[in-house]
């Protein structure tokens, strides 16, 4: 990984002790350095409001915690837009649209499907805890600005518009950068993955197409073997027995292939729509920062137009503009 993020602690809550027990023996090979902790969900119950999260930087959390009908969205809609909260990873058993539609719109930095862990864990899991913690991070850092903006306004509104806007604008600059290049990759990924699965569906239709010719050549061996047994000619059943169980042996390789293809087929799916769903997070995190400048830039030209009327007057449009700006962040 090219970005180097200081992840100190890690939270598995999983309902499954085995596999929270194969995710602490695989990361701990990778993040030597990072407390891993685990979160017996079955013993402890769900975790209580008074929690602590805000000793971890990221949160593995499985979807389906099989406690009291309660899922990992539900506790993640509740908890979630705590300033104290972690960075999500979403460990799913089988994904689909409605659960990532939910999850992204939860605050979820990114999901992985467990059977795709099972095949490829240190990469994947690796790669993406860094991720979600670089961006957790970023999403601090640009609350912190927009707080930062708040507690001056209110001091010095008239006076500082320029200076903070521009630090602001360059926050966002920096963030619609990153956004800017990650689509691109993820574009780019996209249509490489869409070729891979034009190439697998080739392939596992000439697979079929292999097993359908192995399955027609044994039954015409079965019909001649019938024939020649009914003829006592016991060298022509030899060698058709032989050519028997040489086609019986090119069907089952041929049906091998198929079952491969067809697996290969629905990772490429999976991949493919994984890719989907992160373009679509980045749009929707585009569309929070432009929400979030516009709102910064309206409440602080009010600021401007009444600093020209009295102190007075300006003192009153910045309680305003605090309470205006408190809100958003809140819903933010």
């Amino acid at each position: 990984m090219s970005v180097k993020v200081t992840i100190k602690r890690l939270l598995i809550l999983d309902d499954d002790p085995d596999y929270r027990k194969l995710l602490l023996v695989a990361l701990k090979k990778h993040f030597s350095d990072t407390v891993l902790d685990e979160y017996d969900i079955q013993r402890q119950g769900i975790p209580t409001d008074d929690f602590n999260w805000s000793v971890y930087d990221v949160l593995l959390l499985d979807y389906d915690l099989r406690q009291q009908g309660v899922t990992g969205l539900d506790l993640l809609e509740k908890l979630g837009t705590r300033d104290d909260f972690p960075a999500v990873i979403m460990l799913t058993g089988a994904g689909n649209e409605e659960v990532s539609v939910r999850a992204m719109k939860a605050g979820v930095h990114d999901y992985l499907r467990k059977q795709t862990l099972k095949l490829n864990m240190l990469h994947n899991l690796a790669e993406a805890i860094v991720d979600a913690c670089s961006r957790r991070r970023a999403e601090r850092d640009r609350n912190n600005a927009l707080e930062a903006a708040r507690k001056v306004a209110k001091l010095e509104a008239s006076k500082i518009y320029s200076i903070y806007m521009a630090k602001y604008k360059a926050v966002q600059s920096k963030e619609e950068a990153r956004i800017q290049a990650e689509r691109a990759k993820l574009k780019a990924e996209l249509q490489n993955h869409l070729k891979l699965l034009k190439t697998i569906e080739k392939s596992r239709v000439q697979a079929e197409q292999a097993r359908q010719q192995a399955q027609e050549e044994l039954e015409k061996l079965e019909v001649q073997l019938r024939g020649v047994k009914a003829t006592l000619d016991s060298n022509a059943v030899k060698l058709l027995q032989q050519q028997r169980e040489a086609a019986e042996l090119r069907l089952r390789r041929t049906q091998d292939k198929v079952m491969e293809t067809a697996q290969e087929h629905r990772v490429a799916e999976d991949v493919l729509a994984k890719s989907r769903w992160k373009l679509e997070q980045q749009a929707d995190i585009q569309r929070q920062l432009e929400a979030d400048l516009e709102k910064f830039t309206g409440g602080v030209d009010d600021l401007s137009k009444a600093a020209a009327s009295g102190k007075k007057k300006v003192r009153t449009q910045a309680d305003d503009l605090v309470d205006e700006i408190s809100s958003q962040l809140k819903k933010d």
